[in-house]
């Protein structure tokens, strides 16, 4: 898309966020009493960010409903271009995955599935993939060269593998020079974005209601599976 255009489109995002966080329904709790309808709403809005600089459409295959066409084509995609506004859509990726973590990956899982439907099931595909590509293209470029917002971005990701991965109460805390210094490590990248999708992959299991999120939920974990591939 040209400068302009997605320029305009996100004016129209900023200002639609403005007008929404102005009510008082604009809660992400999904047991929010004034109904889901305003968490469907975030996990669209985050959607509308990706697919501005990530036309993953034609990549991710759902029409064929096979759990391993579909990894293998997201497996396929082209890499993703790394631009200041792709930040955005990182971000709201990144927000995204930390939701469940808060409240628990196993206890989403159980109880909200009627929340968790297929609007964010979509989303969440889309975030993994950005996100797990995004990390991928980091050793190439070195902790030194990453711009500030990718810097505090990547800090939080770790953040959040931590919690949801095994962890030692005798193992230190990193320093965040530590941290970064992981970015150089192309195979410790690799299992953070493996990490990452598995939340997600957690979150849709038990769902009950679509047949659709278990279908993504799957597919996510065989994409996981194939980034270990050469």
């Amino acid at each position: 898309m040209r400068t302009g255009d997605l320029a305009l489109l996100e004016d129209v995002l900023r200002n639609w966020k403005s007008r929404w966080q102005q009510t008082p329904e604009s809660s992400t709790n999904p047991r929010n009493p004034a109904g889901p309808i305003a968490f469907t709403s975030s996990a669209l809005l985050g959607q509308a960010y990706v697919r501005l600089y990530l036309d993953l459409g034609p990549c991710r295959a759902l029409q064929s409903l096979q759990r391993q066409q579909i990894a293998e084509a997201l497996y396929g995609a082209p890499p993703i271009v790394r631009t200041p506004g792709l930040v955005m859509a990182l971000l709201h990726g990144v927000h995204a995955l930390s939701i469940p973590v808060r409240s628990g990956i196993d206890f989403v899982a159980r109880t909200h599935s009627l929340y968790w439907s297929i609007q964010h099931s979509l989303s969440s595909l889309e975030y993994s993939f950005l996100l797990s590509r995004w990390l991928l293209t980091l050793p190439e470029i070195g902790p030194a060269r990453i711009s500030e917002h990718e810097r505090l971005l990547f800090l939080w990701v770790n953040r959040i593998a931590e919690e949801t991965g095994p962890t030692s109460e005798d193992q230190p805390a990193l320093r965040e020079s530590d941290i970064l210094e992981k970015v150089k490590d192309f195979t410790h990248m690799v299992r953070l974005a493996q990490a990452i999708i598995r939340v997600w992959v957690r979150t849709f299991k038990g769902n009950a209601c679509w047949g659709l999120v278990d279908l993504v939920g799957s597919s996510l974990e065989a994409y996981a599976d194939l980034l270990d591939s050469p």
